[in-house]
């Protein structure tokens, strides 16, 4: 979630439905727990370590149906703009 313009938080969820059993599905919660934790401290020192480039909506890429949400967000940051 932003902050401001140089700041963001982190919010992790994890979900599960494939342990149904009372104490094994508490196990199964934790584990996954723990496993986002250590999944964001790698992520952060990305983006800590990160130099962002200047991306505009239209930078002469050649998108593809995949690369749908870039362009979406590109079109909402560049309508926040104006």
């Amino acid at each position: 979630m932003p902050v401001d313009e140089a700041n963001t938080l982190l919010y992790l969820r994890f979900y599960q439905s494939f342990v149904r059993v009372p104490v094994l599905r508490e196990i199964a919660n934790y584990m996954g727990k723990l496993q986002s934790i250590v999944i964001a401290r790698q992520d952060k020192r990305v983006v800590l370590t990160h130099i962002p480039k200047r991306s505009e909506l239209k930078m002469g890429e050649n998108l593809i149906q995949g690369d749908l949400p870039i362009v979406e967000y590109r079109k909402k940051r560049a309508s926040m703009k104006e």
